[in-house]
């Protein structure tokens, strides 16, 4: 009987940035983030609602109206020398509007040199970035917010030799 695994581990999950120039489907400039502590948030769409409940409904009633794609919020411990970091920084300074394309790859990944782990890519807007939690017991670290600007591409893992 084989084990099988019940999901995919959080840890050693790799996070990309790449340009806001590029089709998200056609981006090859990916830079790992580095240092990276946590991912939360959701990423994914969630719909939002209106009410549309009438003086007669004995229930609240909804429509749904919008999607929305996500709010995602990174932590990371500080690295100004990491070009992953450096890129998020731009990327928060950078006022043209353009999201940027991010890409998330869990640490399910096959054996095989053509294999792909499971990945996720998104655009978003990188709307923030403070230091946070200075204090001689802790590391610095810098929290960051991206507002993912569209549907969220899932790819399952692929087993290639």
């Amino acid at each position: 009987m084989s084990k099988t695994p019940y999901g995919i581990k959080g840890s050693k999950t790799k996070l990309y940035i790449g340009t806001n120039t590029a089709d998200l489907a056609s981006e090859s400039s990916w830079t790992l983030i580095g240092r990276l502590r946590e991912i939360s948030g959701t990423i994914g769409d969630t719909w939002k609602t209106a009410d549309a409940t009438t003086i007669d409904d004995d229930y609240e009633r909804t429509m749904k109206t919008i999607r929305a794609g996500g709010d995602v919020d990174l932590t990371v411990l500080l690295d100004l020398a990491d070009a992953g970091q450096q890129a998020l920084t731009a990327a928060k300074n950078d006022a043209t509007g353009a999201p940027y394309n991010f890409k998330a790859e869990f640490s399910d990944k096959p054996a095989g040199a053509a294999s792909t782990p499971t990945t996720l890519k998104w655009e978003a807007h990188v709307t923030s970035a403070p230091l946070a939690g200075i204090s001689p017991t802790r590391l610095v670290e810098r929290k960051i917010k991206l507002d993912i600007q569209g549907p969220v591409t899932e790819q399952a893992k692929v087993t290639a030799a």
